[in-house]
This record gives C-alpha cells, structure tokens and sequence, in this order.
C-alpha cells in the first residue's frame, strides 16, 4: 500500500481517501501526508445511533480521533455520509460537527447495489435536500439532479469519470454499478438523453441524472427517479446559498455528490 502511495504521489497524481477512521488512525504519518484529501464515514451524527448502525461500540470516537489526526497535519477533512431512508431527517445535526472542526459534509444519495430497502422515498429525499439548503452552504456540487437549483452543478453524470478495479480484477465505470458495458459504451450511454427530458430547461447539466442510479434502479431510458416532473410534483422552493470558499474537490470529480459547509 505504502508503494503505491508513494508511486501516485511521486508522478504527482492526488491522492483521497474515504474511510471509517480505523486506516487514517492506524496509517503512518509519512504515508498519510501524502493524501490531498481524507473522506471520514459518519451515518448518523449522534454517537449512539452511528455505533449501533455499523454494530460496534466505539467507532464514532474512532472517527473523530481520525478528524483530528488529518487537520493536526493539515489535510483536506471532510465528514461522508449516505443519504439514506433511516437518516434522512438527521442531517441538520452534522452541522455542529463541521463547525467545531472546519470540516466539509460530503454526501452521497444512497445506491442500491444489493437491496433497496434503505432508498429514499421521493418525499423523503427533496425533504432533506430542502433542509440542507436552510442549514449549510453549497462548497461543490455534480449531483445532476441538483442542477434544478444549483447553477455551477458540473454538467451531467460523474459515473463514469473514473475506473473502478474490483477484488477480482473486473473493472467497472462506476463505484456502484458492476456493469459489462465497455468504459466507451459507458460513457456514451449516460450522455443519451432520455426521451422524456427533452425540452426541459436543464437538460443539458442534468442529463437525466445519476446515470449510476438509473442504472441500479433499472431506469437507463427514463430521468432520474427524483425528478419532480417525471413525477407530476410542483418543484421543489429551494435556494442553494454558496459557500465563500467553494470549490470543486476531487470527489466531485468522479462521483455524482454534494459538499456542504
């Protein structure tokens, strides 16, 4: 590991990590200096409930004690949490964290790669997303389907931006989706329109959305399962405020997230 640490950094690549705390505490201080940025799981902001969620006492400390490890050397923290059906309404609770520790939230919108029985309802989604706007500041945003209220959104799906290399060799364009579709095929796929967004007003930075989502939800020819018209919703009255410092991180790069301050 520390070989290939070294390597990437040497050829002048950046580096992140995302992890529960458990690697950042346990990696050594030469090795881990060498990473641009460091992603800290948290699910719940409440040490009790992130504890009982990952079945093990302790690792919320854990992951504090990691925080404070990468800021005492001045490494780019943030907190990762998944937008989830069982911690949808929680996310306002983070905010004390990123305050006392300078620290972005990133977020992802749960995947369902094996069962889908923590996926946000409609309802449950654009509810959190609408408290996140009243509680934090945008620091960087290419969730496609934010595009709706987020001009700087980066256009279209991040799936894909990247290679995923699995346990057992096989390599798929999407952190989430294990797919037979070659890299090339990939990327053309999630730049096809679907029928049912042409016309709409941000169809060109949405392009129909997650394409990584649609994917895992069986929806490659239809918009993205949030998408208020394809659901005969009003939209959404929801103002994104910038944050003074934003910026696009190397998350934003390769995965379809927002990063909030």
């Amino acid at each position: 590991f520390e070989e290939i640490v070294n390597l990437f950094h040497s050829k002048g690549i950046k580096l992140a990590i995302t992890s529960n705390g458990l690697s950042v505490n346990k990696m050594k201080e030469k090795t881990l200096i060498k990473f641009d940025d460091a992603d800290i799981s948290i699910d719940f902001p409440v040490r009790e409930l992130h504890d009982q969620w990952r079945k093990k006492d302790g690792l919320f400390d854990n992951a504090i004690k990691a925080i404070e490890r990468c800021k005492k050397l001045n490494i780019n923290a943030s907190i990762v949490s998944v937008l989830m059906a069982n911690n949808f309404d929680y996310f306002q609770q983070f905010k004390p964290l990123l305050d006392k520790y300078n620290v972005n939230l990133r977020i992802n919108l749960y995947k369902a790669v094996n069962k889908d029985e923590f996926t946000p309802s409609y309802e449950q989604f654009w509810e959190a997303i609408e408290a996140m706007s009243k509680s934090f500041e945008v620091v960087s945003c290419s969730e496609p389907i934010l595009s709706l209220f987020w001009d700087e959104t980066t256009g279209g799906s991040k799936c894909g931006n990247s290679m995923r290399i699995h346990p057992d060799g096989n390599i798929s364009s999407c952190v989430y989706v294990r797919s037979n579709d070659s890299y090339e095929k990939f990327n053309t796929n999630k730049k096809t329109l679907p029928e049912f967004c042409n016309g709409c007003m941000v169809s060109e930075k949405c392009v129909g959305g997650c394409y990584g989502r649609r994917i895992t939800e069986n929806r490659q020819k239809l918009p993205d399962m949030f998408c208020p018209f394809f659901n005969k919703k009003k939209l959404p009255a929801i103002k994104f405020k910038k944050y003074k410092e934003s910026k696009e991180l190397i998350h934003s790069n390769y995965l379809c997230t927002i990063i909030l301050r």
